[in-house]
């Protein structure tokens, strides 16, 4: 997606200065409605946009994943004997949407010989078929290929892509209900990893999944404890996705408590770091449980506004030209 730059700023600074740039429409308010309907529903034939939300982002997750292994590995992959075509075709397929094929060639390309012996490409690679096989639920597939990951890092004692592979066993066991083992993987071994390595990004990623697993166990006080943890490492190395993940988390669980205000402060605060980080993706999450907030709240202006620009940046997102 390609941001036109002045516009950006235009629209910043109106953010910030409070003014109404999203244009008003004729049409029924959507602060009156019960759910949000637009063509970003239709596209994926869901029915209503928490989940629809829930899945761009998730797409998205995992895209910048493969992107990320392409523009790294792209000139290693091209000099391949053999495995050089899997590959390049389980990129295109993965950033087409084709999970089931991505994942075929995946499997093809670890087979070859050439890519078996390049213990940190074979170790990106099911990594890579991990995060497929995740997004489809299957998460004992998945804790399986980060075995495969892990053995090859290990060979190569490749310190800090073990303790990303511990996290993300802890972070597919806690999916997966198993939160015992979740919480021994994240709590006694990732963790200690990251805060060994002085890695505070990890250290905040860490906490954050820790909050996580708490929290998809119903242990709601250890699950606010861990999330002021990774906010509070967050802003101390100034990463911005990190505080915004933790201060959306923390003020989800205010939001559902009815603590409105003190929930409000922090999704505000969230998308002020969303707006000078030009997080749009997560600007837009935040936009759409500010109109939640302030409708259940019975702040009727204000959830007008915000239902009035989640509609706007959705159509940014989802229109390449904008």
């Amino acid at each position: 997606m390609r941001i036109d730059m002045k516009r950006w700023n235009i629209l910043l600074l109106a953010l910030l200065i409070g003014l109404p740039v999203f244009a008003q429409q004729e049409n029924t308010s959507l602060a009156t409605q019960n759910t949000i309907k637009s063509f970003f529903l239709l596209r994926l034939n869901l029915t209503s946009d928490p989940v629809d939300l829930q899945n761009f982002l998730a797409e998205r997750s995992f895209k910048q994943e493969f992107e990320h292994f392409s523009a790294r590995y792209g000139s290693r992959i091209k000099r391949l004997n053999e495995g050089s075509k899997p590959i390049s075709w389980a990129i295109s397929s993965a950033l087409n949407g084709d999970l089931d094929a991505s994942l075929k060639n995946i499997d093809q390309a670890v087979s070859a010989q050439t890519v078996s012996k390049d213990k940190e490409l074979l170790s990106n690679l099911f990594l890579l078929k991990s995060h497929l096989l995740s997004l489809k639920k299957d998460y004992k597939g998945a804790l399986k290929a980060i075995n495969y990951s892990m053995a090859a890092a290990q060979q190569i004692n490749w310190s800090l892509q073990i303790a990303r592979l511990h996290l993300q066993r802890g972070r597919l066991l806690s999916l997966d209900g198993q939160f015992e083992q979740a919480e021994t993987e994240l709590i006694r071994i990732a963790l200690p990893a990251f805060t060994k390595m002085k890695y505070e990004e990890g250290v905040a990623n860490c906490y954050r999944e820790i909050a996580d697993m708490y929290s998809r166990n119903e242990l709601f006080s250890p699950a606010n404890w861990f999330y002021l943890q990774a906010l509070s490492t967050s802003r101390k190395i100034n990463y911005a996705a990190g505080a915004i993940g933790s201060l959306n988390e923390l003020a989800q669980l205010k939001f559902e408590v009815d603590e409105f205000a003190p929930a409000a402060k922090d999704w505000l605060e969230a998308e002020k770091i969303a707006i000078f980080s030009k997080d749009l993706p997560e600007l837009l999450r935040l936009k759409y449980n500010l109109y939640q907030l302030y409708l259940k709240w019975g702040k009727t202006a204000a959830a007008e506004k915000y239902a009035l620009e989640f509609e706007q940046l959705k159509d940014i997102l989802l229109n390449p030209v904008l």
